[in-house]
């Protein structure tokens, strides 16, 4: 290649680059734009170049809360000291994303002096999310350190809540839970009050005016809700729907939730198989015995059994840890006596719990032994 057709490809490729960078940040700012220099990585941002050792120096800045809908750049500076008696040189400057630029206003530290790294800075996206970017500098010489620069902000809504949904899994039938979600004010408006226009018949709301945090100094006003759940009468399986809160005449935000009901407990397999019992042998069966998150009893005393085996049928817990414990029953048949229709029901102290009938399938084998 011709030194000066390759000299003239390599401005074209760097002209290609800073226009791809200044079209991702939408940067109007005339003195930043004139102070984005040529200096591109031919690694590109590969997350090993921003490995940790013990020749790099990381840097951070925060921008606190942006508030949506994002319309300018922010701006922040890194000062690089270089305090050996050798000059750096710049190699590069990576920058992960189009939405944050770096760039330094030399070509060279030299040594015992400093240098500035401008940062230029807008977040992508909708909505309310935390955002952290960074970008490395590097230089020629190998004993330079690598300067790892951070920047981060929260980007918030006008409006936000938080958390973002709420979902409540594995709730007992006939049960109740109670959860809250905050209603956060970054807007330039003040709310008296706002109107809940819609909500699942199974949940109640109340909402109350707090105080701000000292921490988010952005924050206008701060409400708490909190949030009743009753599974009385709702059938089980999963169910999906949204508070919707107007705020004057336009605004509205919405919080999605979702109640999933299963039973409060149920046993695995869901009756007693013995099959044939010869006489005066014991056969045993294990079965599971599975609990919602909020009806697990304190103990095994909180459980009784019922049935009409009288002694003949016994009783032993495996395991009681968890949501699920493993219960053993041992059944011994010294006569031809079986109940009709035999059932064992399980009861609990919870009274909120249901019972758990066990059919019971067994049979005296009289066969003499061989």
């Amino acid at each position: 290649m011709r030194p000066s057709f390759k000299i003239f490809y390599s401005f074209f490729v760097v002209v290609f680059l800073m226009a791809f960078c200044l079209s991702g940040c939408n940067k109007n700012d005339k003195q930043v734009s004139a102070r984005v220099k040529k200096y591109v990585s031919e690694q590109g941002a590969s997350e090993q170049i921003f490995d940790e050792d013990t020749n790099t120096v990381t840097l951070t800045h925060d921008f606190g809360v942006l508030v949506q809908p994002i319309e300018k750049e922010e701006t922040c500076e890194f000062e690089i000291k270089n305090e050996t008696q050798t000059a750096w040189n710049l190699k590069a400057i990576v920058n992960t994303c189009s939405c944050t630029i770096a760039d330094m206003t030399s070509s060279k530290v030299e040594a015992g002096k400093s240098e500035k790294i401008l940062v230029v800075y807008k977040p992508i996206g909708e909505g309310s999310f935390d955002d952290n970017r960074k970008s490395l500098v590097q230089f020629e010489e190998e004993t330079a350190p690598k300067f790892v620069l951070y920047v981060n902000s929260r980007v918030r809504d006008p409006i936000t809540l938080k958390p973002k949904s709420l979902s409540w899994t594995r709730v007992g039938e006939n049960q109740t839970k109670n959860d809250s979600f905050e209603i956060q004010n970054f807007s330039e408006k003040t709310w008296d009050k706002f109107e809940v226009t819609e909500k699942p018949d199974w949940l109640t709301l109340e909402y109350k005016n707090i105080q701000p945090p000292q921490t988010e100094p952005a924050m206008k006003q701060l409400w708490l809700a909190d949030i009743h759940v009753d599974t009385q009468g709702v059938n089980p399986g999963e169910h999906r729907g949204e508070i919707v809160l107007k705020f004057g005449e336009n605004e509205t935000k919405s919080l999605p939730v979702v109640l999933q009901i299963t039973s409060a407990v149920s046993a695995i397999p869901g009756q007693l198989f013995f099959g044939d019992v010869q006489k005066n042998e014991t056969a045993t069966k294990n079965i599971k015995v599975v609990f919602s998150p909020d009806s697990v009893p304190k103990n095994k005393s909180e459980i009784r059994f019922e049935h009409d085996f009288g002694e003949r049928l016994q009783w032993d817990w495996v395991s009681t840890e968890g949501e699920t414990w493993e219960l053993q029953a041992s059944l011994t048949l010294n006569d031809e006596k079986i109940p009709e229709e035999p059932v064992v029901t399980m009861t609990f102290s919870n009274p909120t719990l249901p019972k758990i009938k066990l059919p019971v399938y067994v049979m005296l084998n009289t066969e003499a032994e061989p």
